[in-house]
């Protein structure tokens, strides 16, 4: 097997695996690894399920990606604990370091996967009119980037309503 073709598998396989969630990207095809002439740079944008917080070290979805790409993607996680997407929530992600250093690091490829901490009761005063409008702003202010990156964005996994914030 080619070298290209194990790095396109290597992308479908990894997204697979990592995203048992839906992705939407507007184009969903594969990142063509030949298209680079270096390393491709590959941004993870999320809150507590990007940065790995309860997950080994090493075993963060990035980490597991970086892994399973190899030398020729260059990945980086800018996930932060506890933030919303919407700029409205309790810890907007769009008001974080994090998200200055994502758009600095001017990558070829962002995986996006924000909105667990926007379910949280506290947020959803704002939840029908903002959660939209600010994915947008986000995916717009990546896409404005030199690099014109391949943005992909993946919905927040299921949460159940239980626990301590569950309505009662």
């Amino acid at each position: 097997m080619s070298r290209m073709m194990r790095g396109l598998l290597s992308v479908t396989i990894a997204i697979s695996i990592v995203f048992p969630v839906s992705v939407w990207a507007q184009d969903s095809s594969p990142v063509k690894v030949e298209n680079y002439t270096g390393a491709i740079k590959l941004a993870c944008v999320g809150d507590s399920i990007t940065q790995g917080v309860g997950a080994g070290r090493g075993q963060s979805w990035p980490d597991q990606l970086r892994t399973m790409l190899g030398e020729q993607w260059d990945v980086k996680n800018f996930g932060v604990s506890g933030t919303t997407l919407m700029k409205s929530g309790d810890n907007p992600y769009q008001k974080q370091g994090a998200f200055n250093s994502a758009k600095a690091f001017d990558p070829d490829v962002v995986f996006t996967m924000l909105g667990t901490n926007d379910t949280k009761p506290r947020n959803w005063k704002n939840f029908g009119k903002d959660f939209e409008a600010d994915y947008r702003d986000m995916a717009e202010q990546f896409a404005e980037l030199p690099s014109k990156p391949r943005i992909f964005v993946c919905r927040p996994p299921y949460i159940a309503l239980t626990g301590k914030d569950a309505p009662k």
